[in-house]
């Protein structure tokens, strides 16, 4: 199961995010698109060198280039079957909690 930067994804591919390389403001950017290491998502378009549209259950969020290019994502089919669900709706230890709309209730505290 090989990691790569989720700009590599095409069109339809589904994908899960693995990890986001970068410092905190990135991980901030990337949480604030209401997005999480463990989701799943769906490369709806994309376009060279442009924003991706991306399908995370009902919602669709725009990711631009280079915070895609941090991204690291593995392909589905490499990690088990697509199952449309949204996993990490609590995700643990930062104490974010999601929503099936991936909107954030809670801010997590980060240390620095």
């Amino acid at each position: 199961m090989s990691r790569f930067p989720l700009v590599q994804a095409g069109d339809g591919e589904r994908v899960e995010i693995v990890g986001v390389d970068g410092g905190l403001s990135v991980h901030r950017k990337f949480t604030d698109l209401g997005l999480a290491p463990g989701q799943r998502v769906e490369v709806v378009t994309r376009q060279p060198g442009g924003p991706l549209l991306l399908a995370a259950g009902d919602t669709r969020v725009a990711v631009g280039f280079g915070l895609a290019m941090k991204v690291r994502v593995v392909s589905v089919a490499s990690r088990g079957k697509w199952n449309g669900r949204l996993p990490g709706l609590e995700a643990g230890g930062g104490g974010l909690r999601w929503t099936l709309t991936g909107r954030r209730h809670q801010s997590a505290q980060v240390e620095e």
